[in-house]
């Protein structure tokens, strides 16, 4: 007589066996812990068969499936038998395809991403903050030229990653570190120069600030913030 095996976390069943009798009543199998002589379900795709006590169930099998957890907001690996809960998505579905930028947000009514634009201020004003921060620490000993180059690379480095979306943290490259002999003369068209652009640059910032702070529409948010990007000092 077959005796039939299950798992005993899980109660999945794993393999059968032939029964062992009792020597002294041989018409009695003897059933180890764990086994049972009642014959699971047949096999069937995406189900695993699960001991209740009394009787096989099947139950939903995902596991080494890929999901995307919704609660998590990313994808992983099932590692449990069961129905999976309403956060679980398949790797297509919309909400599993999140646009870049950590200020999106799932709209259940719709089903589709919006931006949460209080986010995405705080996301921009960050970024403004950053290159604003960094620009004081620029050296004024460089060769005018290089100098006013390298400044504007940097300017547009920084502001190119909120073209895809907007970055929490940024990994600023230096100067190379060589120095150019000028005279006072030269240095003082630095000078004048660096103000200029550095006016320029805090007037726009200013007004940009502006229209963010008293604009909720993304649109009209995210092509100004564009335009900005675009132009070049």
């Amino acid at each position: 007589m077959k005796i039939y095996f299950y798992n005993p976390n899980t109660f999945e069943y794993t393999h059968s066996g032939e029964a062992q009798y009792d020597p002294v009543n041989p018409d009695y199998p003897l059933v180890p812990p764990c086994a049972t002589l009642v014959e699971p379900l047949p096999s069937e795709k995406g189900y695993v068969n699960i001991w209740c006590k009394t009787h096989w169930e099947y139950t939903e099998d995902h596991r080494g499936e890929t999901w995307y957890n919704a609660n998590l907001k990313k994808l992983v690996v099932i590692n449990f038998i069961g129905q999976l809960p309403d956060y679980y998505y398949t790797p297509d579905n919309p909400i599993a395809n999140p646009p870049e930028g950590s200020y999106w947000e799932w709209d259940n009514v719709n089903q589709k991403w919006v931006p949460n634009i209080s986010l995405y201020k705080v996301e921009v004003y960050n970024s403004f903050n950053t290159i604003w921060e960094y620009k004081n620490n620029i050296p004024y000993t460089f060769d005018g030229h290089r100098y006013l180059s390298k400044w504007r690379d940097l300017y547009n480095s920084i502001y190119s990653t909120l073209k895809d979306g907007i970055k929490d943290q940024y990994r600023l490259q230096d100067y190379d570190g060589s120095l150019f002999y000028v005279n006072q003369t030269q240095m003082r068209e630095i000078y004048v120069k660096m103000a200029e652009v550095v006016d320029e640059m805090y007037m726009d910032k200013q007004d940009l600030e502006l229209f963010f702070k008293e604009n909720n529409d993304y649109q009209q948010l995210s092509s100004k913030l564009q335009e900005y990007l675009n132009k070049r000092y």
